[in-house]
């Protein structure tokens, strides 16, 4: 349509002065006339582009499932616990004897054969004793031979360590009494100090323990008559049995 009214205005505008020219009758009155036709202005074509929407935009979000949370119930009870009850003291009682060699230091230096016998009672570790030890052969006067005899009679406390085992060292101390009695002569008495160590060995039985030990004893005389204040030292074996 709009190319048809192009053309009508193009071959109006060729058409026009032919039909506008005045005759020359009429030229001649009016010499000077002019017709203008300005030209139609051009037609602006409008295009419509269309776009097309965005595309859409899908975001995808992969969710990590958390893993399976395994549970296991022990329902298993616990080991009951074990409580020892307290433990009363036990008295035990024990007889044994022994035998040694005792050395005197004031005057000779010569070993004595002597013997020992005791008996006690022991609650736990700690034990009480009486103990009675006897040398026929003892010195006199730094002479050897069977002419004094030598006892003691005593009681005191050792305590044995290593409640649990059966290897127990013993310390212990003690008050005695010295009985010194020389052939044809009185007897000397005197009063001593005593202390002692040593190691035991205790063997299980039916009826009980054997105990087999070791022992060093020193006697120290406080006072008493001069021949019975006697230093001494005791080395022994001995042999007790517990029940």
């Amino acid at each position: 349509m709009q190319r048809l009214t192009a053309l009508a205005a193009l071959c109006l505008a060729l058409v026009a002065p032919v039909l506008a020219a005045p005759s020359p009758a009429e030229a001649q009155r009016h010499p000077d006339r002019y017709l203008l036709i300005d030209p139609p202005p051009p037609s602006r074509r409008v295009v419509v582009v269309q776009q097309p929407p965005p595309p859409r935009r899908v975001v995808v979000r992969h969710v990590q499932r958390p893993p399976d949370v395994l549970v296991r119930v022990n329902r298993t009870p616990p080991p009951p616990v074990q409580v020892d009850p307290p433990r009363s003291p036990r008295p035990r009682f024990f007889v044994g004897a022994g035998a040694g060699a005792l050395l005197r230091f004031d005057e000779g230096r010569d070993a004595t054969p002597s013997y020992q016998l005791r008996v006690g009672l022991a609650v736990d570790q700690a034990e009480f004793a009486f103990r009675f030890d006897l040398a026929p052969g003892f010195e006199q006067g730094g002479e050897t031979g069977a002419d004094a005899a030598l006892y003691t009679a005593g009681a005191g406390f050792q305590y044995r360590f290593v409640e649990d085992g059966s290897v127990h060292p013993v310390l212990g101390l003690g008050l005695e009494s010295v009985f010194f009695n020389p052939e044809g002569s009185e007897t000397a008495r005197a009063f001593a100090a005593t202390g002692h160590f040593g190691v035991e060995l205790d063997v299980p039985t039916r009826f009980g323990a054997v105990s087999l030990g070791l022992e060093a004893r020193a006697h120290q005389p406080l006072a008493g008559d001069e021949q019975a204040m006697a230093r001494l030292l005791g080395v022994d074996a001995h042999l007790d049995f517990r029940f």
